[in-house]
């Protein structure tokens, strides 16, 4: 025997195993996801029309590449460095990164680092940034994704956007490390924030900015002036006018103000819940504890509301699928009475090609089932809502998360794409 080709034959053996135990094992890090369920070790490296390129680094250098095609691979909420427009209204437009025009936008577009996106007068857009943040575009507005840096291992988040002009609310949830950051910068002024609910608006004539806080605090820079940063705590707002240091509003412009932002934020908000399943995000600073608790024991409990939310992030992206393959098969969604238990049990009918999702995904962080209720909006369409309730088990509290998955949604799915 050849003793060369022993040996290259034996370092061959070897990578298969490595290969074989990196696909078996639990993938911590970065990962993507196919349609299935199943995760692929690694992150996307490359993109190309009909495919993605997914590295995954081998112990002591090296790496492997998977070619996927993109029909089999849904990347939302497993790929670092991502956004996703949630949903639509009215004329969007977006230039993606390198690229020389603008184009249509649909929902579901990623949105990369880099890419631009632009409302028309009267439209309307919701752009959500991996698990941190919601961002609602309004009407006439510029938007660009300036860096979303993610470290799987740390959960450190970086992000960085601009709004040249137009309206932008962002809720941003609790950053969980001390080195994550989230600001939005505009020709006049850089606004960082840890946690919170604000708007900032910068008009299209002077791009004068105006900042303006429902909860949390954010702290406002003006842009090539030297002049102090202000702090804008809950209910407070300020102006910040080009070449020009941050003013806060006066007592009486204030109360004007603070009456119309909650009325737009009230609106605004129950259709943010309505369009995104991204639960995690949410107002963990502003849930209203006894006072006379201690610190500690507040501490404990924010961090379980937070683990519950995270939790139905993950279980309604995965009950949003099963709900659409089940609708693909019977065209409709499971009744009330029939509820979710439909997705994992067979209804008794030849349609039924379940299981649509494991039984794990059908129950909350602490143990509860999901509520499911299937209804009709106000112009007749069926919605079909999951709602859990929060640490506290109680309905319409703080802590209550809610997912929404219209038919529309399952019949716009069902013509581009199967998880089959």
């Amino acid at each position: 025997m050849n003793p060369s080709f022993s040996w290259k034959a034996a370092i061959l053996f070897l990578a298969v195993l490595v290969f074989l135990s990196l696909a078996a094992s639990p993938v911590h890090g970065a990962a993507v996801e196919t349609p299935s369920g199943k995760r692929i070790p690694g992150r996307i490296v490359d993109e190309k029309d009909g495919g993605y390129k997914i590295g995954t680094d081998l112990p002591g250098g090296g790496r492997i590449i998977f070619n996927v095609d993109k029909d089999k691979v849904d990347p939302h909420g497993t790929v670092p460095g991502k956004g996703r427009i949630e949903d639509i209204k009215g004329k969007v437009e977006i230039k993606k990164a390198g690229y020389p025009r603008f184009f249509t936008a649909n929902k579901s577009t990623i949105v990369n680092p880099g890419d631009e996106i632009r409302t028309a007068p009267g439209a309307e857009a919701v752009v959500t940034l991996e698990n941190m943040a919601v961002n609602g575009l309004g009407s006439d507005t510029e938007y660009t994704l300036k860096s979303l840096e993610v470290n799987p291992e740390t959960k450190s988040v970086q992000v960085s956007v601009d709004i040249p002009q137009g309206t932008l609310w962002s809720e941003v949830g609790h950053l969980k490390t001390d080195d994550s950051s989230y600001v939005v910068e505009t020709p006049a002024a850089v606004t960082g924030v840890r946690g919170t609910v604000f708007r900032v608006e910068v008009e299209k004539e002077t791009s004068t900015t105006n900042v303006s806080v429902l909860s949390g605090e954010v702290a406002v820079n003006s842009k090539g002036v030297e002049a102090p940063e202000l702090v804008v705590g809950k209910r407070q707002a300020l102006s910040v006018r080009p070449g020009a240091a941050p003013t806060k509003l006066s007592a009486s412009q204030l109360v004007k103000h603070l009456i119309e932002l909650v009325e737009e934020w009230t609106r605004e908000s129950e259709y943010y819940k309505t369009v995104t399943a991204l639960a995690g995000i949410g107002e963990v600073e502003e849930l209203e504890l006894e006072p006379a608790l201690p610190q500690e024991q507040k501490r404990r409990i924010r961090a379980e509301i937070q683990a519950g939310w995270e939790k139905a992030s993950e279980d309604f992206y995965q009950i949003d699928k099963a709900l659409k393959m089940f609708y693909l098969d019977f065209a409709r969604f499971p009744t009330t009475q029939e509820g979710l238990a439909a997705l994992i049990r067979s209804t008794g009918s030849p349609q039924w090609n379940g299981p649509y999702v494991e039984p794990e995904f059908l129950t909350d962080h602490y143990g509860e089932p999901y509520t499911y209720v299937l209804s009709t909006d106000a112009y007749g369409a069926t919605v079909a809502q999951i709602v859990t309730y929060g640490f506290d088990k109680m309905p319409n509290t703080q802590d209550d998360r809610r997912k929404i998955v219209t038919e529309e949604d399952a019949r716009r799915w069902e013509d581009t794409k199967s998880y089959r």
